[in-house]
């Protein structure tokens, strides 16, 4: 993502941080956070909170913290 993606990112936080969202905007905008400013940890509980939901909107969360954990493993060089 490029600079102009972190002029979204007060707008994502504010869909993903506001409980009266509708769920599957709050994982889009969690999901979409984290891969623009690299916010895993403020992505982790919306996600988490609905990695037990049914249907598509639990596998999208699960999906999400996935992305997240494989990010982590990757080993990044040495500066």
């Amino acid at each position: 993502m490029g600079p102009r993606a972190l002029l979204a990112a007060p707008t994502l936080r504010g869909l993903r941080d506001t409980p009266a969202e509708a769920g599957e905007l709050r994982i889009a905008a969690a999901d979409a956070l984290r891969a623009i400013t690299g916010d895993a940890p403020g992505a982790l509980p919306v996600l988490q909170g609905y990695t037990t939901a049914d249907g598509p909107l639990g596998a999208r969360a699960r999906d999400a913290l996935r992305r997240i954990d494989r990010r982590s493993r990757t080993p990044r060089p040495a500066p």
